[in-house]
Parts: structure tokens; sequence; C-alpha cells
């Protein structure tokens, strides 16, 4: 899509099990003026948690610390022109793995900027923080929360305006 429509700045995907219980417009133009290359939820490092099952299949064309390898949650992203050309650049020299580490450890190391939406750690700018959604990263599933792996127990009417992933009723 992106190299059929290059003049687009930056691109949106949103997965069919993810719901947001405000206006969706008011989540969308919360990040008009956010110039980030890609935007997601859950970015955390390698360190935080080093057994998580897809690290080993992150293969690179040249040497980057384990310590800069980035994991998200992409079920709702936004990526940059750039980052969609780089990403392209890099499957082509043969870079693989789960796409959840491959993507933002690639755009990591070789300089695009990575923002989490607003859950909680190091890539949420401040005032963001729990702001759209909230999980735990540390556990297989991210539960609790509002947007984790499997099916939860979040109930959207108890909440503010919150993304919720996944959506099994």
């Amino acid at each position: 899509f992106a190299r059929h429509h290059p003049s687009f700045r930056f691109y949106w995907i949103v997965e069919y099990d993810v719901d947001y219980t405000g206006n969706w417009s008011d989540f969308f133009s919360d990040f008009v003026d956010n110039h980030s290359d890609m935007l997601a939820t859950t970015v955390f490092r390698y360190d935080f948690c080093p057994n998580w099952c897809h690290w080993p299949k992150l293969k690179v064309s040249f040497l980057i610390r384990q310590a800069n390898y980035l994991r998200t949650l992409c079920c709702i992203a936004r990526y940059s022109n750039a980052a969609l050309s780089c990403l392209d650049r890099a499957y082509k020299k043969g870079w693989s793995g789960h796409f959840e580490c491959l993507i933002p450890t690639t755009l990591y190391a070789n300089g695009l900027s990575i923002e989490d939406f607003g859950g909680d750690g190091e890539f949420v700018k401040p005032g963001n923080i729990n702001k759209y959604y909230f999980n735990n990263p540390g556990d297989s599933y991210c539960q609790p929360g509002s947007f984790t792996v499997s099916a939860n127990t979040f109930d959207p009417a108890a909440f503010r305006p919150l993304l919720h992933h996944p959506v099994k009723y």
C-alpha cells in the first residue's frame, strides 16, 4: 500500500479485534502532531523479558546489541513513510523474525523513533502514562489489563476511554 501511496506521511494498522471505548476520531486526533516513526503498544527492551519465546527468531544483517532489541504489540500501530521504507530495505536484505520484535528493532537500529501510545515504560511520553491502555508486559498474555494478548475480563464500561484488545465477546 505504501509503495502505491508514497505521498502519505503516516499509515495506520488496526487489527479487527482492537476496540477503543471512546471516540476513534478523538484518539487519532491526539496523534496528529506526533512525528514518531512508529507508534504502538507495550514497547519494551530485551532485558525486560529475556525469556520471550520469539527473541531467538530475530535475524538481522549487522550486529545489534541485545540491549537494543525491542518488542511491541503491533495490533494497533502507526508507521511513518520513512519507517515502512526502512522495513522494506531490511526485508530485502534478509532481515527476518517475529514481526513484534523485527519491526521495532529494525527501526530503532536504523535511528528511527519509536513511541508507546500510552501504557507504562520508557517509551511512553510522561503525559501519556496509562492514558490509552494498561497491561502487564511482564506476563506472557499481558494480563491483567485493557490491552492483552488473550481474551480478558476488562469491562469497558468501568473505565475512561481506553484501547481494548483482544475483543473476544
